[in-house]
């Protein structure tokens, strides 16, 4: 991971799985310099979760893809390049790894705080140990529906979105991979994106709220989803109050992290320092990048259009219709359907042609 520098500001918070109190300082203290590596410098050394971790600036490359090979990182070759240019771009990095005795299964998110309104998406660094494509889903919280204006951004066609009485499935997957497919890959879809979403409470096309279970318990809204998710994977009751009502709050009023945390499940929270929890947007962004398209980073900014989007498609089309489903005989363009066959527009232009004959009739 690397996070720009700023003149006020060196390094970065990185936080996995808890606060940043969570972290404990091990050999290293800020600004002690690597006299074996001319040009490197450790910030900060620590254990956070279940991994160890360093953060480093320096000022050559080579010196810094030196230091990291020796310290038993793992640095591909044709991603050195990539960390020289960083470091030439005023970067500081940080690198993770699982501590002695720890598998796979410990892994947790790891939480990067920097300073600014706008970040940049790494993709650079996404490239070391990728295949050809990599599938990338980011989700992004702030006060505005985020974008990628480096990028662009396709929709899946829902006029061709089609469901399958025999397979009780449709084929939103093939339609998303072309639209992804688009611009040689440099594109983006916004999946969903919505004000107040955390709070909010979904219906279904049919009118039915949707409801979240999770150990037979429900939560009607995704801020009460996320406690009793987290409580269920730590295998302890969900002890922990709706937030909702803080989150619907008054859209001026800027409320304390406090204020979204119970326990140690603090990620509403931190999302929603400096916010206002009312006008706070949660957007899903998906990507299925080739490996040549990580070869720049991207901006995420607020977008051009503050429009929502929802998750709930409409399949227009039938596929294998049971004989229980009656065809429909007239559908109405005004609804989205499919336009009449041209048996139907023959008869609608007769019943016009007979209805003007008899005007015409009654006139003479």
């Amino acid at each position: 991971l690397q996070c720009a520098n700023s003149n006020t500001q060196s390094g970065c918070d990185c936080i996995a799985g808890g606060s940043s109190q969570d972290a404990k300082a091990t050999s290293a203290a800020p600004g002690e310099a690597n006299n074996s590596n001319n040009g490197v410098t450790v910030l900060h050394q620590a254990t956070i979760g279940p991994y160890d971790t360093v953060t480093l600036q320096s000022t050559n490359g080579d010196a810094l893809t030196v230091w990291l090979t020796d310290h038993g990182y793992l640095v591909p070759p044709d991603i050195a390049p990539t960390i020289a240019s960083y470091v030439t771009e005023g970067f500081d990095f940080i690198a993770l790894r699982l501590m002695p005795g720890q598998g796979v299964n410990q892994m947790k998110p790891v939480r990067v705080v920097t300073p600014g309104p706008e970040g940049p998406l790494p993709l650079r660094m996404v490239a070391a140990g990728v295949g050809a494509h990599v599938d990338i889903v980011l989700y992004t919280i702030g006060e505005a529906r985020y974008s990628l204006p480096d990028l662009g951004e396709v929709f899946v066609d829902q006029s061709s979105l089609a469901w399958d009485f025999n397979t009780s499935a449709s084929n939103y997957s093939t339609l998303r991979m072309q639209a992804l497919a688009l611009n040689f890959g440099a594109s983006y879809l916004t999946a969903f994106s919505d004000r107040g979403a955390f709070n909010k409470t979904y219906s279904a096309p049919n009118a039915v709220p949707v409801y979240y279970s999770v150990n037979f318990a429900t939560s009607t809204n995704l801020a009460d989803l996320y406690f009793a998710q987290a409580s269920a994977d730590d295998s302890v009751g969900n002890n922990c109050a709706s937030v909702t009502s803080a989150l619907s709050g008054t859209s001026q009023v800027e409320a304390p992290a406090s204020a979204f945390d119970c326990s140690s499940y603090d990620d509403i929270g931190a999302a929603m320092i400096g916010q206002h929890p009312a006008n706070v947007w949660l957007s899903r962004l998906e990507l299925d990048l080739p490996r040549e398209a990580l070869s720049v980073d991207c901006v995420v900014k607020p977008g051009p259009s503050q429009a929502p989007v929802s998750n709930q498609l409409l399949a227009l089309k039938i596929v294998n219709r049971p004989a229980s489903c009656p065809q429909v005989v007239f559908e109405s363009g005004a609804l989205g359907r499919s336009m009449p066959t041209r048996g139907a527009w023959f008869t609608a232009l007769l019943a016009i042609a007979l209805g003007r004959l008899r005007r015409w009739s009654k006139r003479e």
